[in-house]
């Protein structure tokens, strides 16, 4: 994408192998249509079938029940024996009435196989941290997904542990719902950007705060991430009211990270100067007129309990093996006084020095502001990025 422009669409449809192996983009490999026959299902289980039922649009869960369930000894329309002994004319509009089906008509889109899922694999083996090497495999092959994104405009909106499948020895970025715009609201929320910044806004730094998430929680496992939403979700059942949570909970995050890291891990200038000036940064965003706006709703109790929680989760991301490798991504990822960050201006793992730089000079390029401080993006810049009346007026 960055050295040839005129073939972004190759990346993202994936016309080419190479362009698909590069993009790291989980993208089909063929389509075709099918059609077949399902027992129309009430939308509200509660409720018996009505005519809406027979054309409204077929749920995943549905879908998958109808597709994957074993064949019953009796077939969709009545016919005993199961669907091999059902004569065609039984189905669509010659169906016996008294055992209606529904006609649907499925696009299917046919992806290279995956052995998993971050999210099934974490869950069931990973409850107190991913291996050692798990973590840079993955924010290197995402990063790398959404680089390829975020250089076309395109922000993923959904970015999570069971979209990011495993095929061979990498680890691609899948299921694009929120590319249509019209259709799809953004699922993945920037704390900042989803309270301050008008909601149509489909902001990259929503796709960096996904990451962000999927990263501590590989480094201080499941369970401990698990606990922590629970516990926002009780304090804050509406999502749209969990932002000053989480505003809060990255704050505490970002500066533990940077007492912690200096404290227990070997000395490192770059870091502690790095991780120093994000942790300023979360200061100077709570204590101005947004920070302030955001959290004054809630209690003193749970901004406290927020803060805990951010602490005890950074204590286990720098005890893990892997954070030496990838405080850079996870610091820039949680950075949420810099509602400008996107994957260009994120250096991944195990790139050389002057592919950071061609990474950085690229997204300066295409507009991507904000990114001072070598790509932090912190304090009063990032403020500075997106024009303060904006920032405070949303």
């Amino acid at each position: 994408v960055r050295d040839q422009p005129g073939l972004i669409g190759d990346i993202v449809v994936g016309a080419s192998e190479a362009g698909k192996a590069e993009s790291m983009i989980m993208t089909p490999r063929l389509w075709f249509w099918h059609k077949f026959y399902m027992r129309p299902v009430a939308e509200d289980e509660n409720k018996t079938v009505v005519d809406n039922d027979f054309v409204r649009r077929v749920r995943g869960r549905e879908l998958a029940d109808s597709l994957c369930h074993p064949n019953s000894s009796t077939c969709i329309c009545g016919t005993l024996g199961g669907e091999p002994m059902c004569p065609a004319v039984m189905h669509g509009p010659h169906a016996n009435q008294s055992n209606q089906v529904r006609n649907v008509r499925l696009l299917c889109s046919v992806f290279d196989l995956a052995s998993g899922d971050l999210f099934s694999s974490a869950r069931r083996r990973w409850r107190q941290g991913a291996p050692a090497g798990v973590v840079p495999r993955v924010m290197h092959d995402v990063g790398q997904a959404l680089r390829c994104m975020h250089a076309c405009g395109v922000a993923h909106g959904d970015l999570k542990m069971a979209n990011v499948l495993k095929t061979g020895d990498s680890y691609k970025l899948g299921d694009l719902p929120a590319l249509t715009r019209a259709t799809t609201k953004m699922l993945t929320s920037d704390p900042v950007v989803s309270t301050r910044i008008t909601s149509g806004r489909r902001m990259l730094s929503n796709d960096m705060w996904g990451l962000g998430l999927v990263s501590i929680t590989l480094l201080a496992g499941t369970s401990a991430f698990r606990k922590v939403c629970e516990k926002f979700k009780a304090i804050a059942p509406d999502v749209q009211d969990a932002g000053p949570m989480w505003l809060i909970f990255a704050a505490g995050f970002l500066t533990a990270l940077a007492t912690f890291s200096r404290r227990f891990l070997p000395p490192n200038a770059v870091r502690d100067q790095h991780l120093g000036a994000i942790a300023a940064a979360q200061k100077m965003l709570i204590q101005s007129v947004t920070g302030r706006q955001m959290i004054k709703r809630l209690h003193r109790k749970h901004r406290e309990e927020a803060r805990d929680y951010g602490e005890s989760v950074a204590k286990l991301v720098v005890a893990h093996a892997d954070f030496p490798l990838v405080w850079h991504q996870v610091s820039y990822c949680m950075d949420v006084s810099n509602i400008a960050r996107n994957a260009l201006a994120m250096p991944l793992p195990f790139e050389s020095a002057l592919a950071a730089a061609t990474s950085a000079a690229t997204a300066a390029t295409i507009g991507a502001r904000g990114t001072g401080n070598g790509g932090s993006g912190v304090g009063a810049d990032s403020l500075a990025a997106v024009g303060r009346e904006d920032w405070r007026e949303g």
